[in-house]
């Protein structure tokens, strides 16, 4: 990934590796090798110029890294070539399979295996919120999470990985506002305007971010934030979080 240059004596903060491409794109990319290629053995050079890229430029270093990440691409000596895991995806037998086998790229990439072990039973979250995830947690570059979080998000969708979670109510139901009580058909609701302090909450929930992190057994920590937090905010609050630790908190 890409660097950024912080306001520190213009010192340059430098993202984890992950892929910047989706799997969907690698995949075609991948194909393009292929169908001129097939296995044989191919120089950097070479990939490059079936890509249309340079072959020392930034796009197509970190083209190349999402190949490899994913797998879809593996060494071989000096060179590299069309790996059997894009053979598996290509030429599935059933899409069974075929989803098989793009789960198991996508769960390649190191940061993207820690994603899909939080996220994947529960349903993935929404790009704003991977976005600080990934800048809190993984310690990305706002600019690189936005990046790596798109392109995750989009290759759980071609992977057939719901992004969706059932709907929960923000506040318990009572039996009358289903529609139907034990005692018979409930009465016509009457428009009764929300009090003041419920649209406050309301409006606070709708513009921040939620996000819990586990610690450990039975322990997660909480942090809300707003969906438009910017990177010297962050970097604020991992200031007071450290200021914390060193108290012994």
């Amino acid at each position: 990934m890409d660097s950024e240059t912080t306001g520190q004596k213009g010192q340059r903060q430098k993202s984890p590796n992950a892929p910047a491409y989706s799997l969907q794109e690698c995949q075609e990319d991948t194909r393009k090798i292929f169908r001129v290629e097939n296995q044989v053995p191919i120089s950097r050079e070479s990939i490059a110029e079936h890509l249309g890229l340079a072959a020392q430029s930034g796009p197509f270093n970190r083209k190349l890294s999402s190949l490899r990440q994913y797998g879809l691409l593996e060494p071989t000596g000096k060179d590299l070539r069309v790996s059997d895991l894009f053979l598996r995806i290509e030429h599935a037998t059933d899409e069974e399979e075929r989803r098989r086998s793009l789960r198991e790229a996508l769960g390649r990439p190191t940061i993207f295996q820690g994603l899909l072990a939080q996220y994947e039973s529960s349903g993935m979250p929404s790009d704003i919120n991977l976005t600080n995830q990934l800048v809190l947690k993984y310690r990305f570059t706002k600019k690189n999470a936005e990046t790596v979080a798109k392109a995750f998000l989009e290759s759980c969708r071609f992977a057939g990985l719901s992004q969706g979670r059932p709907f929960a109510p923000l506040f318990p139901l009572s039996p009358s506002a289903t529609g139907v009580s034990k005692l018979g058909p409930a009465e016509p609701q009457k428009n009764v305007a929300p009090s003041s302090d419920y649209n406050r909450r309301y409006e606070e929930r709708q513009t921040q971010c939620r996000q819990e992190i586990p610690l450990g057994v039975g322990r997660r920590a909480v942090v809300e934030l707003p969906e438009d937090v910017s990177t010297e905010e962050i970097a604020k609050i991992v200031r007071v979080l450290q200021a914390l630790s060193n108290t012994g908190m």
